[in-house]
């Protein structure tokens, strides 16, 4: 994400005012969080604790990109991803 000129913060914390959530990574400039998803979050229980995660981050003005391991490995992925968000 550097060769795109973004500053990546890796387990900002982000206060929702009732808790405090550490994000994977944080993108200053588009006050966006990527949250990468590994195998146990496709569980019934860890996705709505997802669902509840990224809703509380969301309504406090963050874009939250959520991605899988696999998409995580792929430059052209997350590229594609990050291209939706306005800067």
């Amino acid at each position: 994400m550097a060769d795109m000129g973004l500053r990546v913060i890796p387990q900002q914390p982000i206060e929702t005012g009732r808790r405090i959530y550490f994000a994977d990574l944080y993108l200053p400039e588009l006050k966006a969080v990527i949250e990468i998803d590994g195998g146990y979050h496709f569980t019934e229980d860890q996705r709505r604790c997802d669902k509840n995660r990224s809703g509380g981050i969301w309504r406090l003005g963050y874009h939250v990109l959520r991605l899988t391991n696999k998409d995580a490995r792929s430059e052209a992925s997350i590229k594609a991803k990050l291209s939706r968000l306005k800067r």
